[in-house]
């Protein structure tokens, strides 16, 4: 074993979970630089956000630049989601952050403009963007600025100044801006800096948005993993699970973890066995959780046919794909995208099921 307690195989299991989360992560920026549309699903303040994470851009550039706000005397509601907004602003500071000389200074401005075609035209990097009111962001350094190359190139995937690429960075940052229908301006000069602003549509008013949340606490630490002996005397306390996936590997290590998790498990390989199980032992699902590409019927027509049959209980569906690329899930249905955390899936199976008895008890059903 290893000084600190943890086994070889500890050690190659959770490099393998590292990767694969890099994996999925890279996956996502790809999905951005192409221009994903779950971006353009909500409405934010483009000031607010900048001040609730201020704190962050501080840290950000520390050790190298001062950083200035400007522009944030009023709201500025714009048609882009939180996150997708975030990366924005993280990579244009950390961008500045790395071209700028030792306490110079960075600012970061944001507003409103609207736009005529002669500008857009004058953009170089935008072919969809169109006329009319924008909220910006501008991110403004004093470094050595960029020859008319680079500002071509510096939207290329794994294209970088300092020699080997190193990422997707400013590729996704372009996919996250057009996935919103808005467009970026670099205006650049050797020896005297750097400006970059992303233009985003304007919005009237704020949309309803449920925050997201990241559930990444370590495997071992997990309050919801009993011990073998706690899960043979509770696997009745916590409810039953249908699990439903065609890849028996997978299939059987959910199960597992769904055991000694405390659940009671019903598993189906398919739409088919997973129906019959349903009608079956209706009254004591109290989740079902299932994979989305199987070779029978999708997991989406499973959700559908579960929703006639058990329409109160929660419906979790696995898949790579996101929101936008499902056709027409139905209305409830919970997605967890691939790669996800053991954790990530016994919280939202924790939830689901609590939620669910708290609506059964407000309408007279017992446990």
């Amino acid at each position: 074993r290893l000084e600190n307690g943890e086994g070889p195989k500890d050690r190659f299991f959770r490099q393998i979970v590292h990767a694969s989360m890099r994996a999925s992560d890279l996956t996502m920026q790809l999905r951005q630089y192409l221009g994903d549309r779950s971006h353009a699903d909500a409405v934010i303040d483009l000031t607010s956000n900048i001040e609730s994470m201020w704190g962050l851009l501080v840290s950000l550039v520390r050790n190298r630049a001062i950083i200035d706000f400007h522009g944030g005397d009023q709201p500025l509601l714009a048609r882009i989601d939180e996150v997708g907004f975030q990366q924005i602003v993280i990579n244009l500071v950390a961008n500045a952050a790395e071209a700028s000389a030792v306490s110079s200074t960075i600012e970061v401005v944001v507003g409103k403009q609207t736009l005529n075609q002669k500008q857009i035209d004058s953009f170089g990097h935008q072919k969809n963007l169109t006329p009319g009111d924008y909220c910006f962001v501008q991110v403004t350094d004093h470094g050595m600025g960029m020859d008319d190359d680079t500002i071509h190139r510096m939207f290329d995937p794994y294209f970088s100044t300092k020699g080997e690429g190193r990422g997707l960075g400013m590729a996704s940052l372009m996919g996250i801006v057009r996935s919103c229908h808005g467009g970026i301006q670099v205006v650049s000069k050797r020896e005297l800096g750097t400006t970059i602003t992303a233009f985003i549509p304007t919005a009237k008013s704020l949309l309803p948005t449920e925050p997201r949340a990241a559930v990444e606490p370590a495997f071992h630490d997990s309050p919801f993993l009993l011990s073998p002996a706690e899960a043979v005397t509770n696997r009745d306390h916590k409810g039953c699970v249908l699990l439903v996936d065609d890849e028996l590997v997978v299939r059987e290590s959910l199960e597992m973890l769904l055991k000694f998790s405390g659940y009671r498990v019903l598993t189906a390989d398919g739409v088919a066995n997973a129906v019959a199980l349903i009608e079956e032992s209706g009254s004591e699902i109290e989740c079902i959780v299932s994979d989305y590409s199987m070779p029978d019927q999708s997991g989406i027509e499973l959700a559908r046919l579960a929703r006639n049959l058990l329409p109160e209980v929660p419906f979790i569906l696995c898949s790579g794909y996101s929101d936008q690329d499902l056709n027409q899930p139905p209305e409830g249905l919970m997605l967890m995208h691939k790669p996800f955390l053991p954790e990530q899936l016994l919280l939202t199976i924790e939830n689901s099921i609590a939620q669910r008895r708290s609506f059964s008890r407000t309408h007279g059903e017992t446990y």
